[in-house]
């Protein structure tokens, strides 16, 4: 009997594991290889809503999405130079192939290969958020690269060192100017091309979204699995993205070795040193 149960449990959570890999990991976003050429003339890069999805909430008015400016972004996001010695980019934890996490690693390191308190939070469909980074300390899409550029575990610079570099690149300078309309480059366009590539990650092709629109159908273990889904998981990853945005308590101890004090180093409230934002958009 106590064999069984094994088996079955074990069986459980390879269809949870199977239903999850099917929800997360189709991206219609570029891969890092493409290459974004700057259009001689700018134009808007439509972002459209996927059905039933909820209304975007990255804000437009101060930073229209453009193809050059997601060209930008997307070099951008893929370069060392932004970090004080040339070797970590945001794509070096968010890697695209796992959920843009940094897979493989119980927590992330960056720099000088230190250690942070977390892994990567997967960055895909924020355009529909209204919070980021697993404690939600930041709102504000167009400032969230801000932190991993600074923080000294990550790439440990800053803004005008990054400016200086990037300023002593010809070709940079042509795809500031393509993107927005001059060659001089600034920390708030550098944070706002990001943002602009960031809003682009959307995964909305997953086989979980053919088999809602039905031109796909699952197998009896993906069945299985999405049911397991649904009665263990979906009361924290619920909604379209599978997310209700919230802040639970994950039942983590407070380990001192990685120092991670949950929502309390944004409330400064004790209660919440196990909270974290636990529900991260898996579609």
């Amino acid at each position: 009997m106590i064999n069984f149960f094994i088996q079955s449990k074990r069986g459980q959570f390879c269809s949870l594991w199977i239903f999850l890999f099917i929800v997360v990991f189709p991206l219609t976003s570029c891969t890092e290889d493409e290459v974004l050429e700057p259009l001689p003339k700018d134009e808007a890069y439509r972002l459209d809503k996927p059905a039933g999805f909820p209304d975007i909430t990255f804000d437009i008015t101060g930073n229209s999405v453009t193809v050059n400016g997601v060209a930008l972004g997307k070099k951008l996001f893929y370069e060392g130079k932004l970090s004080r010695n040339n070797t970590i980019s945001c794509g070096f934890c968010h890697i695209q192939e796992y959920a843009f996490t940094h897979h493989g690693h119980t927590v992330s390191h960056g720099i000088d290969d230190r250690l942070g308190i977390r892994n990567a939070p997967p960055i895909q469909n924020m355009a529909f958020l209204k919070n980021y980074t697993w404690d939600g300390v930041s709102h504000n899409l167009d400032e969230r690269s801000l932190v991993p550029i600074t923080t000294d575990f990550e790439m440990d610079s800053s803004l005008p060192e990054a400016v200086g570099k990037l300023n002593a690149d010809a070709n940079y300078k042509k795809m500031f100017k393509a993107a927005f309309g001059d060659e001089n480059i600034t920390g708030e366009k550098i944070l706002k091309a990001i943002s602009q590539f960031m809003a682009t990650m959307i995964s909305a092709d997953s086989k979980y979204d053919r088999m809602k629109k039905g031109t796909e159908v699952f197998s009896a273990e993906e069945n299985q699995g999405m049911a397991l889904f649904q009665n263990k998981c979906a009361s924290c990853h619920s909604g379209d993205l599978f997310t209700d945005e919230s802040y639970r308590n994950t039942g983590m101890y407070y380990n001192p070795q990685f120092d991670d004090r949950g929502r309390y180093r944004v409330t400064l409230d004790w209660t919440e040193i196990s909270y974290c934002h636990s529900s991260p958009a898996l579609h």
